[in-house]
């Protein structure tokens, strides 16, 4: 299978996304050793990328007819997830063409992507020690950018924020995300959808 991912790449996203989205097509659908075709980050963050992302969805998806999913994601910053995907679904329908269009998968998550980080604390008390029992609705967390850099400091910054974050996405537990974050359970059921789609064989694996 092979894949192009588009994302904001503000701190450490850039990393964090590229390893999710391999855990996701292994673990739920043992499709194993995806090639990642193309990374496209927004250095700059604020949507830009999400401006030019239908040229560019149009230009791989011509060049490239083999690439079978394009994952797309966008915080939602000041946005509920659910309408940040939906504007940036209104955007791709006018202007992505078919053959693009098929094959997107789009993810929002509440405010930034350190609402996931933070939802399945038992990850990340097994790699740091620490008791956390707080973060129960990743929707509900108000500053998940501050509140990740908390936890962090409270593990003594014994390592970088980027590598404590990726330690984190690696063993983060996928049914506790879809659980506890309804923008990442439908950013996952849009996944199922097409991949049973693209590739009927491989069904979502339960656990």
């Amino acid at each position: 299978m092979k894949i192009c991912i588009f994302a904001e790449t503000l701190k450490f996203d850039t990393r964090l996304y590229n390893t999710l989205c391999i855990r996701l097509l292994s673990e739920c659908f043992s499709i194993y050793s995806p090639t990642i075709v193309e990374h496209i980050f927004d250095p700059g963050g604020h949507g830009q990328l999400i401006k030019q992302a239908p040229t560019l969805i149009d230009l791989y998806a011509y060049t490239n007819p083999d690439i079978d999913i394009f994952f797309i994601f966008r915080d939602s910053d000041d946005l509920t997830y659910f309408n940040r995907r939906r504007k940036i679904k209104a955007k791709f329908s006018r202007e992505v063409k078919d053959f693009g269009l098929n094959s997107i998968v789009i993810a929002c998550p509440q405010r930034n992507i350190e609402a996931w980080l933070l939802s399945d604390f038992s990850t990340i008390n097994s790699i740091t020690g620490l008791t956390l029992s707080i973060f129960d609705k990743a929707e509900l967390i108000a500053d998940p950018k501050k509140e990740f850099e908390n936890v962090y400091d409270s593990t003594g910054k014994r390592d970088t924020i980027e590598n404590f974050a990726y330690e984190i996405i690696k063993k983060i537990d996928i049914n506790t995300l879809c659980d506890r974050s309804r923008a990442f359970y439908s950013f996952h059921n849009e996944l199922v959808g097409l991949i049973s789609r693209i590739e009927p064989s491989h069904r979502h694996r339960t656990h």
